[in-house]
C-alpha cells in the first residue's frame, strides 16, 4: 500500500507518523536561462505536504517536493527552504542557495559546472573537508584560497569567480599572485570524483581587494602602548570569519546559542535581528546570541547585521 501510496487505506490500518525530512535540498549553480532544481523528500502518514519558501515568502503553486524553475532569471537567485507538513507535525528543511549567474561566457564552452548529484553512500561520496574563507587583500599580494575534500581518487577541483570557472587543477589549492582588482569578487570551489561521478560544492566567500590595506600580517590585533588602539585602515568593512550555522534544532527547556563573528580588527557591532525585526535589549548586540528556556514559540528565523563606521 506504501509503494502505491494509498494513503487512506494505509490510515485505516496504521498508526499516524509524524514528518521526518530525509533529503534537504542542495545549493544550486545555474546561468540565466538554464533550468535550476531543488529537492526535499520526507516521510510521514498522512503523507507530507510542501510549501517552498524564498527568504520568509512562501512560493504559489511551489507544494510539489521538487521546487523546478524552467528558465532561472538573475531575480530567482536566492535562499530557499521548504515546509514539509501533516496533521501530526511539521519541519522546515535546511536553507539551500539558487546561484544564478549571467556573465557572457560564465562557463567553459557556455556549460555550467555538473548538476549536484544526490547523496551516495559514504564509501562513493565527496565531502568538503576544509572550507575556503572570506579575505582582504592589498593589490600587489599573493591571494591564496583553500579547499579540501575527501572522496574516492583522483578528485578534479575547480575554483569560479563570479561564475566564471578558473582552471581545474588537481588540489584544493588557488593561488594568484600578484593579485589584482580583478581579483575581487565571489569564489566557490566545485569538487568532483572522475571515479565515482559524486561532487560536492564549497561555501561561497568573498575575496575583497584593496589600493591601500595594509596587509593583514602586519596589522596589529592588540592595542599598542601608547595609542588608542589598532590601526584601522580607510574603508576597511567588517569580514565575517564564522558565520552562525543555517539551522539549529533545540528541544523545549533547551538553551539556543549561535555565533557570528567578524575580524577582529573591524570594530565591529552587532546586531540581531529576529524574523526581520531588530531584537533590542543590549544584550543582544554582540557575538553571541543566547536565549534560555527555549519553547515552540521560539521558532524563528534568526539573522545578525555587522557593521562598523566604513560599512
Amino acid at each position: 500500500l506504501r509503494k502505491l501510496e494509498h494513503e487512506p487505506a494505509l490510515l485505516l490500518l496504521l498508526p499516524e507518523e509524524p514528518v521526518k525530512i530525509t533529503e534537504h535540498p542542495r545549493v544550486c549553480i545555474t546561468q540565466a536561462g538554464k533550468e535550476a532544481e531543488l529537492k526535499c523528500a520526507a516521510t510521514g502518514l498522512p503523507f507530507p505536504r510542501y510549501q517552498w519558501y524564498k527568504g520568509k515568502i512562501p512560493l504559489d503553486g511551489s507544494v510539489n517536493s521538487v521546487l523546478y524553475i524552467n528558465q532561472a532569471t538573475l531575480s530567482d537567485a536566492g535562499q530557499y527552504c521548504c515546509l514539509v507538513k501533516n496533521s501530526v507535525n511539521h519541519h522546515f528543511s535546511e536553507w539551500a542557495e539558487i546561484q544564478v549567474f549571467d556573465p557572457p561566457t560564465p562557463f567553459p564552452n557556455g556549460h555550467p559546472p555538473p548538476p549536484l548529484i544526490q547523496p551516495a553512500p559514504p564509501a562513493e561520496a565527496v565531502f568538503i573537508t576544509q572550507q575556503p574563507q572570506s579575505r582582504e587583500y592589498r593589490v600587489g599580494d599573493t591571494l591564496e584560497l583553500i579547499c579540501q575534500a575527501e572522496g574516492p581518487a583522483p578528485l578534479k577541483y575547480t575554483w569560479f569567480r563570479d561564475g566564471v570557472a578558473l582552471r581545474p587543477a588537481r588540489t584544493g589549492q588557488l593561488v594568484v599572485s600578484p593579485v589584482t582588482f580583478s581579483s575581487t569578487g565571489r569564489y566557490i570551489c566545485h569538487v568532483v570524483s572522475e571515479t565515482s561521478r559524486r561532487d560536492a560544492t564549497s561555501q561561497a566567500v568573498l575575496v575583497r581587494v584593496w589600493d591601500n590595506l595594509p596587509p593583514a600580517h602586519s596589522m596589529p590585533t592588540t592595542p599598542v602602548a601608547g595609542s588608542p588602539g589598532p590601526h584601522l585602515a580607510s574603508g576597511f568593512a567588517p569580514m565575517i570569519i564564522q558565520h552562525p550555522p543555517q539551522k539549529v534544532c533545540c528541544k523545549p527547556g533547551d538553551t539556543f546559542k549561535v555565533t557570528c563573528l567578524a575580524d577582529g580588527r573591524s570594530r565591529a557591532k552587532y546586531q540581531w535581528f529576529r524574523n526581520q525585526k531588530a531584537i533590542q535589549p543590549v544584550e543582544f548586540q554582540q557575538s553571541e546570541l543566547r536565549l534560555e528556556n527555549v519553547q515552540v514559540i521560539d521558532e524563528s528565523i534568526f539573522h545578525c547585521v555587522v557593521m562598523n563606521e566604513f560599512g
